[in-house]
């Protein structure tokens, strides 16, 4: 007799299941590899206080005399966001994938898939809100699809830096294009001033377009370019959009690629003070498209220009600085700081982080269960004017 394949309903919750609860919570890249530095016990709210102190040196004198030199005291706090993702799905197809999944390879391999379907589908649902968490700890739920259901302020790490009055902010104008025409389509043609540096595959931010403002700091991969006609179609459906019209201040597209990138870090680099390069070993956080283009143009000036040649999953850097990939920051950004400027808070053993699975079956004699996980946390930044950002803008 085969043996049955049940989904066990279960709540998980509190330190007991640290075990289910931390890897939901705790595996998107910035947490699991310490980019950002983790608050886990934060029930309520989290102060971070930080002090800046000038030190002056003196001849010795018998009678003591005030320096006069007053430290500057600054507190963040941060408050986590309760936050919840819910799925009623049809026990038939999880059990048909899960089954899929579990068979052993080889043609003439007996087939015995394992009898934890709740691990499996545990797992599964913690990558996805991994990859979404990622997402909101750095360009936030404006940024993060499938956070629009998200009211409470989540406004991301790389936005908290462009708002921040202390951090220094610069622009990618230096690598731009003019734009002087958009089509309404469903991947939309783009007449430019140039084509000589843009390639399949490039990803390039709009700026300060006329007419068309829904595009306005979209960014789009190009599909190809014609270099007769010095036009790129990129993925971006303007099918909808108000029809371009020239008169914006600037009509760019601004990016980085394998033409560009080695002078967009030299450019951030030379910008980061010499306090920060060494004290603090900062780290230059980027895309993973943004890495692939300094491979590129790391390989082209290994063979002289003629061609390309990467081996491997090295890890990269620049001028000894570590140069980290991350799988959902902002494209064509650049950020050079270190985890003890990025700070994320939650609670691990708050029953607010828990997770259900519910077998509707004996209830309501349906095929159907319901997975939910209810989570918190909030993200913020400490000593701002240590951190560099280079970034689409006008």
């Amino acid at each position: 007799m085969a043996t049955a394949i049940t989904l066990q309903s279960n709540t998980y919750a509190g330190e007991a299941d640290l075990d289910i609860i931390s890897p939901t919570l705790l595996s998107a890249k910035s947490l699991d590899e310490g980019l950002v530095t983790v608050h886990s016990q934060v029930s309520k709210s989290l102060a971070l206080r930080t002090a800046d102190l000038t030190v002056t040196i003196e001849d010795e004198t018998a009678a003591f005399t005030d320096q006069g030199n007053s430290p500057t005291f600054d507190e963040k706090v941060l408050t986590p966001v309760q936050m919840s993702v819910m799925q009623e799905i049809d026990w038939r197809l999880l059990r048909t994938t899960w089954e899929t999944v579990n068979q052993n390879p080889g043609f003439f391999e007996k087939y015995k898939p394992t009898d934890d379907v709740n691990g499996w589908y545990l797992a599964y649902m913690a990558a996805q809100i991994a990859n979404m968490h990622e997402s909101l700890i750095w360009v936030g739920k404006a940024g993060t699809s499938g956070a629009s259901g998200l009211q409470a302020s989540y406004s991301g790490l790389i936005p908290d830096i462009e708002a921040s009055s202390s951090a220094t902010l610069l622009d990618l104008t230096e690598t731009e294009v003019n734009v002087t025409g958009i089509t309404q389509a469903t991947n939309a043609v783009v007449t430019v001033s140039s084509v000589d540096n843009l390639n399949v595959g490039d990803k390039v931010t709009f700026w300060d377009i006329g007419g068309m403002t829904e595009i306005e700091g979209l960014t789009g991969k190009i599909l190809s370019v014609d270099t007769a006609a010095i036009k790129i179609t990129v993925d971006i459906n303007t099918s909808g959009f108000t029809a371009f019209l020239a008169g914006g201040a600037q009509e760019v597209i601004q990016f980085i690629n394998r033409s560009n990138v080695l002078s967009v870090f030299e450019e951030l680099d030379a910008s980061v003070p010499d306090a920060v390069k060494n004290e603090l070993l900062p780290t230059f956080y980027c895309s993973i498209h943004t890495a692939d283009m300094y491979k590129k143009a790391l390989a082209n000036v290994d063979t002289g220009g003629g061609g390309m040649h990467w081996v491997g999953d090295r890890p990269l850097d620049f001028l000894g600085r570590r140069i980290i990939p991350m799988p959902q920051f902002q494209a064509n950004t650049i950020v050079c700081a270190t985890p003890q400027h990025f700070h994320f808070a939650t609670d691990l053993v708050d029953d607010a982080n828990s997770i259900q699975i519910i077998d509707r079956k004996p209830v309501a004699g349906d095929k159907l269960f319901r997975y939910r996980c209810d989570f918190q946390s909030m993200v913020g930044l400490t000593n701002e004017a240590e951190i560099t950002m280079i970034r689409p803008n006008s």
